[in-house]
């Protein structure tokens, strides 16, 4: 399946898709207290034989920079790595 047809989309149009959640509430990506870089999913050109991450990366206050987290998916199907990806994206990157 797609990752078009899951809700997942290219850095470029979630970023867009973030900067109109921000506008309509009065904001802008600028506003952000500290840097960081939105969620996206590392699929491995679709292989289950290799664990999937969600990543992205967050401000470390003590080091002074950004720093990268993943979070793995350990799911039997594509299908299923594809929705959990979406929630988890759709989770981090609203804060």
């Amino acid at each position: 399946m797609l990752k078009q047809e899951m809700g997942l989309h290219n850095d470029k149009s979630m970023t867009k898709s973030i900067e109109h959640i921000y506008l309509i509430h009065g904001f802008s990506m600028s506003d952000s207290l500290y840097p960081f870089r939105l969620c996206k999913i590392c699929d491995y050109d679709k292989s289950l034989d290799k664990v999937w991450h969600v990543e992205y990366y967050i401000w470390d206050i003590d080091k002074n920079a950004k720093v990268r987290k993943r979070v793995t998916l350990n799911e039997d199907t594509e299908k299923a790595r594809y929705k959990r990806a979406k929630q988890l994206i759709a989770e981090i990157d609203a804060v």
